[in-house]
């Protein structure tokens, strides 16, 4: 820092290292949120290496059997950028079971919820019904669905199993592009 406020030609004082680290253990940071009402969610996982062995050990001896992960689910606002939940879980839980978890911190009401098949559990379905009576889920069924709820039933259908006769009768690439936009290859000139 101190050469670039040299080159910029700025005369004032650069904390060092253990200054800054000092005070940062203190400072206390709220980053207002950007969205307000009703908004749009994408969830997904993705998964972290946890370094712990020397890279060093790794090349003389090779990796061990417990080399450890951790998973990392966000939940996010597509046209906003801004990470609204977040889960950090050992790799051995699934997708859908930090579903629930992550829409506790979400406090506005959600218009849609999208994401990919792993989340086509009926614990997901209830869980966004429940935080939001009127979201549009987006989740495309898996490849191997079968109906939840069959046609003849008194209960009000549900939205999944609308997509899945859907995919049966025009096929999974129609439906596709109602799911996942941003999939669909573009055009540019």
């Amino acid at each position: 820092m101190r050469s670039v406020f040299a080159m910029l030609d700025i005369h004032l004082p650069v904390p060092d290292h253990s200054t800054l680290s000092k005070r940062g253990a203190t400072l206390k940071v709220n980053l207002p949120k950007k969205s307000s009402g009703s908004l749009n969610i994408v969830l997904d996982s993705t998964g972290l290496k946890i370094y712990g062995e020397g890279e060093w050990k790794v090349r003389k001896h090779g990796y061990s059997k417990r080399r450890t992960w951790r998973k990392l689910h966000l939940g996010g606002n597509p046209d906003t950028g801004e990470i609204l939940a977040v889960a950090l879980t050992e790799n051995s839980v699934s997708d859908d079971a930090v579903v629930m978890e992550m829409l506790e911190q979400i406090e506005e009401a959600l218009l849609s919820c999208a994401g990919d098949g792993a989340y086509d559990k009926r614990k997901v379905y209830k869980a966004l019904n429940e935080h939001s009576p009127d979201v549009d889920i987006l989740i495309p069924p898996r490849k191997n669905a079968h109906i939840w709820q069959h046609g003849n039933s008194k209960e009000e259908r549900h939205k999944r199993d609308e997509n899945l006769r859907h995919i049966r009768n025009h096929g999974r690439k129609n439906l596709a592009i109602t799911f996942v936009l941003w999939q669909k290859p573009s055009c540019s000139a």
